[in-house]
């Protein structure tokens, strides 16, 4: 059975270059609606093919390092003219079955990073094997790798899943991909270079499974690649970027898009992604235009807005260069049915979810509650960083208070329910033990002074006003404090085990491991000393199973003054 495609799309949102006899025809054609602040002009469903050829199939040939592929897609073409219609995607995260639904095999379909991660136990499970097989089935053309394209196991999890792709991942400045692709199609050549972020911290794994990862300046790389396709005689240039549209307060000081086209003049056009930032406005910088799709915002991936990207290329037969760019932002409706040989790969990983959360733990004979502002220790907070201070051996286990968040703003408390304890049940606890994101424990040595310096922030986090932040839950140590007193001095007394805590002293510490990795107090530790442990959710299942029946008590760890 296939399902309308038009079932999928709420609104679709097209922009054009200022000027062009295109563009003219699209605004005539047009309905302008309200979009917040901004009017959009929305183009009807009669007026989407481009009038200016007759529909035909052409092919497009793929040369990567001398190796060709070929391709049927459809476009249009005059004697003068060609267009050359594809779909792009960006920061799918997790949605690519309501996506791939509105993309035909025969369509010439690119991805900016990230199609992964979902933020939900079933990515988890998948691990982006489903995104992956989606894009198969779909015969996605070009991709590059976004931030989250190794969490699944680091490198050795991005390279398997690199292996079992039909389409190629470029990128030219990480080592180990091809840095860029030549399309051919009616004897008119583009250039799709790749290019993706620096920054490792944003990956969602333990640092040491990524640190054969060698990801360079992408300035520098483009450059030299930008440099090597125009030796090739190659006049159109495309960059399938996951650097982000602009800076963001996450990431200020980061290159992205923009910054691209202003230090390399002659790019025609960047596919962009990472800021989940949709461009519904027409972008375009030093002579270069700008386009993403994929979701808008980040409070959760599984319902903010979510766009596919449509692209027509006008180019000149008789100069073989592109001359009018035309962008359209398709917004997707996943509340409508997927097609059949969609919905059957989903499947299959929903079965796989399915028998791993099923499985029995044992039985919580009490509930196991954290409030995030809560002013003492929590049972739940007490349950996990037993488990994993037991598991690992350490002195001191510490867990950011943010981990039990069950929701990125605003979280209710988390509570593991009394009663049957399931694999299921115990990830929807928290975001880090599966909910959304599988967090695994590290363990180093770490100076008593630093413990201290840990635990006055958490007092500091506790006052704030954030209402993610609040106090870090511990084991082997207990702590007392007074928020009466100056920032910085109002932890007055800590114990481990029974011994007062010595700054000087290193004490074996364990945590999670986005912590050790962000935490800018453990900034200059020596990652080769670091033990990549076992995913903090299994850690926890095991003590449970261990124990069949769990009880919850207070037990005054955590003391206010």
């Amino acid at each position: 059975m296939k399902i309308n495609r038009t079932d999928f799309i709420k609104n679709e949102y097209i922009k054009t270059d200022k000027g062009k006899k295109s563009e003219e025809t699209a605004v005539k054609d047009s309905v302008i609606l309200s979009s917040g602040n901004t009017e959009i002009p929305l183009l009807p469903s009669s007026s989407q093919e481009i009038k200016t050829g007759k529909s035909v199939p052409m092919t497009i040939t793929l040369d990567i390092g001398g190796k060709e592929t070929q391709k049927k897609i459809m476009g249009q073409k005059t004697d003068k003219e060609l267009i050359l219609n594809m779909k792009h995607t960006n920061d799918i995260h997790g949605n690519m079955p309501f996506v791939s639904t509105l993309i035909e095999p025969d369509e010439f379909w690119v991805d900016a990073g990230d199609a992964f991660q979902g933020y939900r136990f079933h990515s988890i499970i998948s691990g982006g094997r489903e995104e992956n097989d989606l894009m198969n089935l779909r015969d996605c053309d070009l991709a590059t790798t976004g931030n989250h394209f190794y969490d699944y196991n680091g490198t050795w999890g991005g390279n398997f899943l690199i292996e079992k792709a039909n389409f190629p991942y470029i990128s030219a400045n990480t080592k180990g991909l091809a840095p860029y692709a030549i399309a051919e199609v009616e004897g008119v050549k583009l250039a799709f270079i790749g290019v993706r972020t620096t920054e490792k911290k944003d990956l969602m794994v333990d640092p040491s499974k990524t640190k054969d990862l060698e990801i360079t300046d992408p300035v520098e790389a483009l450059e030299k690649s930008v440099s090597e396709v125009r030796a090739k005689g190659v006049k159109n240039i495309i960059v399938l970027s996951h650097l982000g549209l602009e800076p963001t307060p996450a990431h200020p000081n980061v290159v992205t898009d923009k910054e691209i086209a202003k230090k390399i003049p002659g790019i025609d056009l960047i596919i962009g992604g990472h800021t989940h930032t949709p461009t519904k406005e027409k972008v375009e910088v030093n002579g270069t235009r700008i386009v993403h799709a994929g979701i808008e915002g980040k409070s959760d991936v599984a319902t903010d807005d979510l766009y596919l990207g449509q692209l027509s290329l006008k180019i000149d037969r008789s100069t073989g260069k592109i001359t009018s760019i035309d962008h359209k932002l398709i917004q997707v409706d996943r509340s409508k049915p997927v097609d059949e040989d969609v919905k059957a790969i989903r499947n299959k990983y929903l079965m796989e979810e399915d028998f791993i959360g099923s499985q029995k733990l044992g039985i919580a004979n009490t509930s196991f509650t954290h409030k995030i502002k809560t002013p003492v220790d929590s049972a739940l907070g007490n349950l996990v960083t037993d488990a994993i201070r037991k598991s690992t051996e350490a002195d001191v286990a510490v867990l950011d208070s943010n981990f039990f968040a069950t929701s990125r703003e605003d979280p209710p408390p988390s509570v593991l329910s009394e009663g049957e304890i399931t694999m299921k049940g115990l990830t929807e606890t928290s975001l880090w033990m599966g909910k959304a994101l599988d967090a695994s424990v590290e363990t180093w040595n770490v100076p008593g002074e630093t413990i201290k310096k840990l635990l006055e922030d958490g007092v500091n986090k506790l006052l704030s006003s954030k209402k993610t932040e609040g106090l870090y839950q511990v084991s082997g140590l207990t702590m007392r404090y007074d928020t009466s007193r100056p920032e910085g001095n109002r932890v007055t007394e800590i114990f481990i085990g029974e011994e007062p805590l010595l700054p000087d002293k290193n004490y074996r510490f364990t945590t999670s491991y986005i912590q050790g990795n962000w935490n800018p107090l453990f900034a200059g530790r020596d990652e080769a000393s670091v033990e990549d442990g076992l995913k903090i959710r299994n850690i926890v299942a095991d003590s449970i199973r261990d124990k069949i029946q769990i009880n919850s008590a207070e037990e005054k760890r955590i003391c206010p003054a």
